[in-house]
């Protein structure tokens, strides 16, 4: 009965997981609707606290308000349109997960203390540091997107506009020509 139980218990959190992470992905990518995904509802309840204590404390006010700035450059794409606090809770969250996830596999599968605790740490220490390092990159990204798009767009809007278009035909024309791109 045990072992049912603790298979049961791995496959949940693994199956839980598995979806938070592939969900937020395709969200991050653009392929899902604005509903709000299965991370941002695990990050809801610690969020909440971090925005509480924001007023209390200076230090976790200043980390909030970087973590916005990086939101605001990064597009406010990341995990599904995550806040600031939510971000900063996934910092804890899936640090969290993994290791309850590890220590799930490991005592399912037996495996040797020494195997599963260097892994639980590594894993759990890469999540940890996963949602700046990957908002930041994507700042980054957006950034020299804009600075590589910009010109082209002000060429076309300078070319309508002497054609005889007005400036709204040549904002249309640049918002119709480009995309999806931050410009």
């Amino acid at each position: 009965m045990e072992r049912l139980l603790s298979i049961g218990l791995a496959a949940v959190s693994a199956g839980m997981l598995v979806f938070v992470l592939v969900r937020s992905l395709f969200a991050v990518r653009g392929e899902m609707d604005d509903r709000e995904s299965g991370i941002r509802m695990l990050l809801a309840l610690p969020a909440a606290y971090f925005i509480r204590r924001r007023e209390l404390d200076r230090e976790l006010a200043r980390k909030l308000e970087q973590l916005e700035v990086l939101r605001i450059q990064a597009g406010c794409r990341f995990l599904d349109g995550a806040t600031a606090p939510e971000i900063f809770a996934a910092r804890l969250v899936l640090p969290a997960l993994a290791v309850l996830f590890i220590l799930t596999v490991g005592a399912l599968l037996r495996l040797p203390a020494a195997l599963v605790l260097p892994g639980l740490l590594l894993f759990a220490g890469l999540l940890y540091v996963w949602p700046e390092t990957a908002l930041k990159e994507m700042a980054r990204t957006r950034t020299s997107r804009f600075i590589h798009d910009l010109p082209m767009a002000l060429d076309v809007m300078r070319l309508v506009c002497q054609s005889g278009g007005d400036l709204y035909a040549a904002v249309r024309s640049v918002v119709e020509g480009i995309g999806d791109s931050p410009v």
